[in-house]
């Protein structure tokens, strides 16, 4: 069977191991990450938004929007920035103002009812510019709201919960690689703890003066198992061989995997670690030891 690249990104759920405790749950830890925790394959049943969209009426929201302004049934046309993009199936036009407000370069964006698709039929397009308006009956268009500007990361060091040792996984040639750059460029993440690595089965650099750490396997992979999820265990086997090598844990009371696209406070890290004092190994995963 065809295999494909299995990078952590399959699991949702990072986990946290005291150092002394490393040696010995190291295999038993790696084994348990091949199942995964994200159900990305299943079905989320009795999803519903907040309000309405009815054979005579575009939409009609049951809540103050969020959004810098919206208006029903029209169209902004936008002919000059060269830029654009859409997104099938989504829901709402709130939706598709907050994925504008995600990016950059959407100036405006126009919802589309009903684009004639399978499923939910509405689709989100995003444009550059704010253009002409012109009434269109079922399409709802609208500017995002002000963009936050991003607040500097709180550092992880010498927090109350003890010396945190971080480490990602990392596949070449994927998005990982502008995550993990991204992450120390602002000192975040696994760059915000007392120490930190990065793996991969290549020697690349990841930033000025930070190279990843070369692990014994291809990160290739079949996926299955009850949640459709990366059969990885055998890499984070190499993984973890290849930590307890380094021994840079040692220096460190904690050790904590995190993927490149986790969203990862180690100060508030710190603080939950600090009631936890003498427990060797700690889940985050309402699963169980699925990573």
């Amino acid at each position: 069977e065809e295999q494909q690249e299995c990078a952590p990104r399959p699991l949702g759920c990072g986990s946290i191991v005291r150092r002394a405790a490393l040696p010995a749950l190291a295999v038993a830890v790696a084994a348990a990450l091949s199942t995964g925790c994200w159900l990305s394959t299943r079905k989320v049943r009795g999803a519903s938004y907040r309000g309405s969209i009815g054979l005579d009426t575009t939409w009609t929201s049951a809540f103050d929007s969020k959004c810098g302004k919206m208006e029903v049934d029209v169209e902004y046309q936008d002919e000059t920035s060269g830029w654009g993009m859409n997104y099938d199936h989504i829901p709402t036009p709130e939706m598709c103002c907050a994925m504008c407000q995600g990016v950059k370069k959407c100036k405006a964006f126009t919802w589309v009812k009903d684009a004639g698709l399978e499923g939910c039929p509405s689709q989100c397009w995003l444009k550059g510019g704010l253009g002409k308006p012109r009434a269109m009956t079922g399409l709802v268009s609208g500017v995002p709201p002000p963009r936050k500007m991003l607040a500097s990361v709180p550092s992880g060091t010498d927090g109350m919960g003890g010396s945190l040792f971080c480490f990602s996984l990392m596949v070449p040639g994927t998005d990982e690689v502008e995550l993990l750059r991204w992450q120390h460029a602002n000192m975040a993440s696994i760059f915000a703890c007392d120490g930190f690595a990065v793996y991969s089965n290549k020697k690349l650099p990841v930033a000025p003066g930070i190279e990843t750490s070369v692990v014994d396997s291809d990160l290739k992979c079949e996926y299955g198992g009850d949640s459709g999820t990366a059969l990885n265990a055998w890499i984070f086997i190499a993984v973890f061989k290849k930590l307890l090598e380094d021994g840079v844990y040692k220096r460190h009371d904690w050790v904590v995997k995190a993927d490149p696209d986790a969203v990862f406070f180690p100060d508030r890290l710190g603080k939950v670690l600090a009631e936890h004092a003498g427990a060797g190994y700690i889940n985050n995963c309402k699963y169980g030891m699925h990573g």
